[in-house]
């Protein structure tokens, strides 16, 4: 929550990975997620200038209050979004997917190899979730046609690989989505 509070996001990211669908951190992170969420936000009634106050004597410049973050949830590799659930999609290039390769060869060392290898995949985990989005763009391209991509007006759309997809909530779905999972997991 301070952390929220401190740095005043415009956009929060979390998977959504329904318990037992993937890593329980996953979930864990979600539930912890919403709940800061819902403690930093209700109390955003209070008073602009005590959180300037805040900020400033944490070292971070003071900044016009904001309101209310978006909540952008994802899908790992373990539970994905159907086209229809995502309300939100971006392209990803040849390079991104070269990026992302990179980003978990460096960064994510323990995750160079699937944890939780996939009943219809065993190894290396950017590469599955590589795959995942190039299968995306492949959904996309059945349903809106290839001429939608090739005439599309952003030259990302034209070059995309494949498609992250993203559900944009607000803090109120995103509380709901929380509830609903804790509550089927008792």
């Amino acid at each position: 929550a301070a952390l929220l509070r401190d740095r005043r996001p415009d956009v929060v990211s979390v998977a959504l990975d329904p318990e037992g669908s993937g890593p329980d951190t996953h979930y864990k992170v979600l539930q912890a997620v919403a709940a800061a969420c819902a403690v930093v936000y209700a109390s955003d009634a209070g008073d602009a200038s005590d959180a300037s106050d805040a900020r400033r004597e944490n070292g971070h410049p003071p900044q016009m209050k904001r309101g209310p973050p978006r909540v952008w949830g994802y899908r790992n590799v373990w539970y994905k979004f159907a086209p229809s659930e995502a309300s939100l999609v971006f392209p990803v290039s040849l390079g991104d997917l070269a990026v992302l390769r990179d980003c978990f060869d460096v960064a994510f060392a323990t995750q160079r190899e699937a944890s939780f290898p996939a009943p219809d995949y065993d190894g290396p985990f950017s590469h599955w979730a590589q795959m995942i989005q190039a299968d995306q763009g492949r959904m996309l391209r059945v349903l809106l046609g290839a001429a939608y991509f090739r005439n599309h007006t952003d030259p990302r759309v034209r070059a995309a690989r494949g498609f992250v997809f993203v559900k944009e909530m607000t803090l109120d779905d995103l509380a709901g989505y929380a509830r609903a999972l804790s509550s089927a997991t008792e």
